[in-house]
């Protein structure tokens, strides 16, 4: 089986085309066509394609942490709530990814939309904190600092927050970015 994708970065569109046995090819046939280009897509295109890295830290104490592409990430205590809202003081399981190149976001099929509008993207972080039972949510007040190591900022930039669908990530509240507290 081989694969033929032709990016346009202009138009940010995407054509694929596969080649393969008769037997996949009667199949696909049976099938949507524009259904199984989406299908294909997605299983090559997907945030797998993302390293994950992992961290455990205590949730009583304030934390650095420096992601691979140096990501600084900073946590401070209990900053972590369980889903009966009681602070987590023990271990915490942080699980980080970062999309910060064009060709890491475009092989993540991650998107730049905000409300149908495009974005100029200076790069993707997500994380997730567990206890090992149950995922956590931020306590109110609290915040996770990142600083990420770049060439340049532009004046205009903010942090949003992904809110995810089915037809991707739409990125939602706009914050500015803090530059000149860090």
């Amino acid at each position: 089986s081989c694969l033929f994708a032709n990016f346009n970065y202009h138009l940010l569109a995407f054509s694929i085309q596969s080649c393969g046995s008769a037997e996949e090819t009667e199949s696909e046939e049976k099938q949507d066509p524009v259904q199984a280009r989406k299908d294909l897509f997605s299983k090559i295109y997907n945030e797998n394609n993302l390293p994950k890295q992992s961290f455990t830290i205590s949730g009583s104490r304030d934390t650095f942490l420096v992601s691979e592409n140096k990501t600084v990430i900073r946590i401070y205590s209990n900053s972590f709530l369980n889903q009966n809202q009681d602070t987590v003081t023990g271990d915490i399981e942080i699980e980080f990814k970062e999309a910060l190149t064009p060709s890491a976001i475009v092989l993540s099929n991650l998107t730049t939309l905000s409300d149908s509008n495009y974005l100029e993207s200076g790069g993707m972080i997500y994380i997730n904190a567990n206890d090992g039972k149950e995922n956590l949510i931020l306590a109110e007040g609290k915040e996770i600092g990142f600083s990420l190591k770049t060439d340049s900022v532009l004046n205009n930039m903010q942090v949003y927050q992904g809110e995810k669908k089915d037809e991707g990530i739409n990125w939602v509240e706009p914050q500015p970015v803090l530059n000149e507290e860090l």
